[in-house]
């Protein structure tokens, strides 16, 4: 729909984790192959797929940025063991790091935020600890790095919460 309209932002924010993800009933080995591939689908495959489609209208814009939001569980010290939710965020850091060299030449900024928990609750299950992030703080984070120039890029942000274990 967005035809050949210029694109000033991109931001790619999908996370989908395993069912029993963050909780005690996780194991590993009981999780399918369906839901295994659907993880890396949302959160990794379509991010590269999207970003491939949008690329021309990103670069009829004047300054324009992609935002990739990770986690900081895809971070090599994760001690998370959500296995494919893991993969798919370590992943992406590996798309925004590509993405980064093959755009200079363009001059699209490629950011990944890697947030640390916001201390939602997802079905009675409190996957945060404490406050956790104030949703606010990264609204703040994205508009800085939009508001940026394309002369320089912020390549890489982990966003924790100061009560968080990472």
């Amino acid at each position: 729909t967005i035809g050949d309209k210029p694109l000033d932002a991109l931001i790619y924010n999908a996370g989908i984790w395993e069912d029993t993800a963050f909780s005690e009933a996780y194991n590993f080995e009981d999780i399918s192959e369906e839901e295994t591939r659907r993880i890396i689908d949302v959160n990794l495959t379509s991010a590269i797929l999207v970003t491939q489609k949008l690329l021309p209208n990103l670069r009829k814009s004047q300054n324009p940025k992609i935002i990739l939001i990770g986690s900081v569980s895809g971070k090599a010290y994760s001690r998370g063991q959500e296995v494919a939710y893991v993969a798919s965020k370590a992943g992406l850091l590996g798309v925004a790091s590509s993405l980064r060299e093959y755009l200079r030449r363009d001059k699209i900024p490629v950011t990944i935020i890697n947030p640390g928990n916001f201390g939602v609750l997802r079905e009675g299950v409190d996957v945060g600890s404490g406050e956790g992030i104030p949703a606010k703080d990264l609204l703040t984070l994205i508009t800085t790095v939009i508001k940026m120039s394309n002369h320089s890029c912020i390549r890489q942000v982990d966003l924790v919460a100061m009560d968080d274990p990472f």
